[in-house]
């Protein structure tokens, strides 16, 4: 249920974010035109103050998604998993990171993570993979995955990440 709304709510926001420039252009245009009209201008005040706060919000969330792409970028040097068959059938994902504490370090620290999650939860990347050599056990570099990711919702957004 959570992941739903996150989903839902995370495909609102691209949505709203890419077609925000004809989204405002329409409100500030033809719709704002018309309440001024039947209700006069002093009194749509509140509706002018409201788009520019809409708009605040949704500048915010595009320099937050540039910010962290960079952030990934700089201090996220490897992000691998290694998912494993157990006995009873489920899976262990080992989640092995390098990661610098600030960008102009030149040392990392090693971070790992275990977790045991169930077929249906492993990516389809790694399902794929498994069934496609026969094996129980797959590799992924999720720093290429979230890369991609975080391109191509920048790019859905119409955001740049060129630096």
């Amino acid at each position: 249920m959570i992941l739903t709304i996150l989903a839902i709510s995370g495909i609102v926001t691209i949505l709203v974010t890419k077609f925000w420039k004809y989204i405002l252009a329409f409100l500030n245009g033809p719709v704002r035109d018309l309440l001024e009209r039947l209700f006069g201008a002093k009194r749509c005040e509140w509706y002018v103050k409201f788009l520019q706060w809409a708009d605040r919000q949704v500048a915010a969330t595009s320099r937050f998604i540039k910010m962290y792409w960079r952030k990934f970028k700089d201090t996220v040097i490897r992000i691998k998993s290694k998912y494993t068959k157990n006995p009873d059938g489920t899976y262990t994902k080992r989640t092995e990171s390098l990661i610098r504490e600030k960008p102009e370090e030149k040392t990392a620290r090693r971070v790992v993570t275990e977790e045991t999650v169930n077929w249906e939860y492993l990516p389809d990347e790694v399902r794929a993979e498994m069934m496609r050599q026969r094996t129980n056990e797959a590799m992924m570099d999720d720093r290429v995955v979230v890369d991609a990711k975080i391109r191509e919702r920048a790019e859905e957004e119409g955001i740049s990440l060129s630096a």
